[in-house]
């Protein structure tokens, strides 16, 4: 599920952090947003990092139940650059 970054750490040097609000939506997000910028969601899962590029509420809301289950030990978002979008989206 989704298109991912690689190394994941890239979207906190060329990506813009978003506020971080318990129940926020993925519209919430979205309108947090830049023309041209996609939203990413950096998380951690204990052995590894990962950025992925959340194109949707269904994405976004499987991500987030891995965070309240505890799967994911960290789960920020991020305003990603329309080139990091194009990154994710060739792979």
């Amino acid at each position: 599920m989704g298109k991912y970054i690689n190394p994941p750490n890239r979207i906190e040097t060329e990506g813009r952090p978003l506020p971080s609000i318990y129940n926020a939506t993925f519209k919430y997000y979205e309108r947090q947003l830049q023309k041209g910028e996609g939203l990413f969601a950096l998380g951690d899962r204990g052995s590894f990092s990962f950025c992925v590029l959340i194109r949707d509420e269904e994405e976004f809301l499987e991500f987030f139940r891995q965070y309240e289950s505890g799967r994911l030990l960290k789960l920020n978002f991020f305003a990603g650059t329309e080139e990091l979008v194009k990154i994710a989206l060739a792979d």
